[in-house]
């Protein structure tokens, strides 16, 4: 009979610390996503509907409060909480915190979008995904890393999870981007952006079954990307831009299309991806982004997940999931200047160039007609070597031997226990010219092919403009 009791009573305790753990934490921590110079936008979930929900913000207090959205999203069983903060002022640090009901939030920090002329840096992170315990270890370290360096926000280029099940997106915030149970603290710090995978898309069993309203619908759930204005509202914020800074990031999803004649992807069915083929509406966009990148930005940067030059398994044109038909974006890329391309897709980490006629013979990653291209499929998950017969379609003359279009290939291929990502500093010369510094930071620490890269603005700064008008009135006074 006493044994009785106390096993009732221990039902009733923890049917009480369930119902008060459902009701009174944020299974999310918050984080951040579209900084912007007057904002910023901050997620966060709760396991139970929290009509009550908002953020309290401030410099040095949390004088401002601001309501918050209180969404079911059904494909994850959870409730999102969103606040896009506007109004505030541009390139400064704020406290916050967000509350749902009685339960506060950890205090956090953000900054808002720098000022144009200021430096900044960003990192590039590629297939961290959250297979198991030592990947998700992995991935966490890598975004620690990144923030531990100063970055002012992280781009993941695609699959950030395994497979696009709730499990899933709950290990990456939970025990990876935020820390909710164990991950991250910088994903409530910095803004953390993504690029659609094929992992992303990936439902766990298939490519074909529903993965519009199961896997993307949790992946667009999990994002604020910018609208991209798309007629079709499935594609809506799964390609997108944003400027910081002196530089303009495109951000594509190019895992597949409809074309027969660059389909890139055998198992993902035509219609379950936006189209990428010169003529398409993503097509079409992306030209238009660069022409305007093109008038207003000293550097141009796009993001997606396939590599179109690598020696990885998945640079094969035989590929079931190849990068190799997006080779035909690169005159359009390099037509309109984009300064490097950020992929993944491959788990390799590998820096290569295209150029006109003859760049293979200096390799010049500086000259502006060439176009860099960088892989990072080296962020969590298991590294791999480069693939058998990579020679015949990374040789620049069709010979089937160099010239190469590789500049770098890592060392440490295979060893599992040693993860990296692109680290990108932007910075300022003066006198209206900008430099890129690129480099390779492993997990412990070490530093691979550093390069950089200096570009003209397009944009007269303040000394330049005040140049210009002290010419133009001499000018004016000699004809006079």
């Amino acid at each position: 009979m006493k044994g009785r009791k106390l096993m009732g009573w221990g039902v009733c305790v923890a049917i009480l610390f369930n119902c008060s753990f459902a009701f009174a934490i944020q299974y999310i921590e918050p984080y951040l996503q579209a900084p912007k110079q007057d904002g910023m936008t901050i997620l966060w979930w709760t396991n139970s509907s929290q009509p009550n929900s908002s953020v309290e913000y401030g410099l040095g207090n949390y004088n401002n409060t601001v309501a918050a959205s209180n969404d079911y999203v059904s494909s994850m069983n959870l409730y999102k909480h969103e606040v896009k903060l506007n109004g505030l002022s541009t390139e400064t640090t704020y406290n916050y915190r967000v509350q749902s009901g009685s339960t506060l939030s950890n205090s956090y920090t953000f900054k808002t979008a720098i000022n144009r002329s200021s430096n900044f840096r960003f990192a590039l992170l590629g297939d961290g995904r959250t297979d198991n315990s030592t990947v998700i270890s992995r991935h966490k370290h890598m975004v620690d890393m990144a923030g531990d360096r100063g970055a002012d926000f992280i781009i993941e280029a695609g699959d950030q999870v395994k497979a696009g099940t709730a499990s899933h997106w709950n290990t990456l915030y939970r025990n990876i981007v935020t820390n909710s149970a164990g991950g991250s603290s910088y994903g409530s710090k910095i803004p953390y952006m993504t690029a659609v995978g094929n992992h992303e898309i990936w439902d766990g069993s298939s490519y074909d079954s529903g993965n519009l309203t199961t896997s993307m619908a949790r992946y667009k759930a999990f994002m604020a990307n910018p609208s991209n204005g798309s007629s079709n509202p499935n594609w809506n914020e799964r390609y997108y831009s944003f400027k910081y800074g002196a530089a303009t990031f495109i951000v594509l999803d190019l895992n597949n299309t409809s074309s027969n004649s660059y389909d890139n992807h055998d198992y993902l069915p035509d219609g379950s991806t936006p189209d990428w083929e010169p003529g398409s509406e993503q097509y079409n966009w992306m030209v238009n982004q660069l022409q305007q990148a093109q008038q207003d930005s000293a550097f141009t940067f796009v993001i997606a997940h396939p590599s179109p030059y690598s020696r990885g398994v998945h640079g094969s044109p035989s590929d079931t999931q190849r990068g190799y038909q997006l080779r035909a974006l690169d005159p359009v890329w390099r037509q309109y200047g984009v300064d490097a391309v950020l992929t993944s897709h491959d788990h390799t980490v590998e820096h290569c160039l295209t150029g006109p006629a003859g760049f293979e013979n200096d390799m010049d990653v500086n000259d502006p007609n060439n176009l860099n291209y960088l892989v990072m499929g080296n962020s969590g998950y298991s590294s791999r070597y480069a693939e058998d017969g990579w020679n015949t379609w990374m040789d620049i003359e069709g010979n089937d031997g160099p010239p190469y279009y590789t500049k770098y290939f890592y060392s440490w291929a295979g060893n599992d226990s040693l993860s990296s990502f692109w680290d990108v500093n932007i910075v300022n010369e003066g006198n209206n010219l900008w430099r890129a510094d690129f480099q390779v930071v492993r997990s412990d620490g070490q530093i691979f092919d550093p390069f950089s890269i200096e570009r003209t603005d397009p944009v007269p700064g303040p000394a330049t403009v005040s140049l210009m008008v002290i010419a133009l009135a001499g000018m004016l006074r000699r004809k006079n």
